[in-house]
């Protein structure tokens, strides 16, 4: 049986950067209900600049920060050999769903989040999903004859990022 091997210094990397970018999606998703509710209560009128402010700049970066973070999997997981997708995680772990064309669901693997995450065409975010938030990944028009959508369980992805060592 082989020992261990430590990670690579590109993958510890990595994992200090996908811990900042899973902690930027975590914090947008959920201050967004609570920053809507501030907004009705406490303002009347049209606050333009600051709904700029609370949700449309924070959404900007959670998008850059899932894109990066999609990336950083991907490094991660070749880096170390495939060992997350295939050894650790395989088939055990759902991340979400794979949406066909056709209207199938197939479970979410942590190699496809990264793919999904990267071949996406857009966003939208789900943050009032009853299993917990999700980032829904639209299909570009490339990928488009493969899938449709991917939902992405972002609790589950950031179980998946609080298990890496940086």
């Amino acid at each position: 049986m082989e020992s261990e091997q430590p990670m690579r210094h590109h993958s510890l990397h990595a994992t200090r950067l996908a811990h900042e970018h899973i902690g930027t999606i975590m914090t947008f998703v959920y201050s967004r209900r609570p920053l809507g509710q501030l907004v009705e209560d406490k303002f009347r009128g049209e606050w333009k600049y600051l709904w700029r402010a609370l949700f449309e700049i924070p959404e900007e970066r959670a998008e850059r920060a899932l894109l990066e973070l999609g990336l950083y999997i991907r490094i991660i997981d070749d880096g170390e050999g495939r060992v997350l997708s295939s050894q650790l995680y395989g088939d055990r772990v759902a991340f979400g769903e794979i949406i066909g064309t056709d209207g199938s669901r197939t479970p979410l693997r942590i190699r496809e989040v990264a793919n999904k995450i990267i071949h996406a065409e857009r966003y939208k975010w789900n943050v009032a999903a009853d299993s917990g938030p999700t980032a829904v990944c639209i299909a570009s028009q490339d990928e488009c004859r493969k899938w449709s959508s991917a939902s992405i369980n972002l609790v589950a992805l950031a179980a998946f990022c609080g298990q890496l060592m940086s």
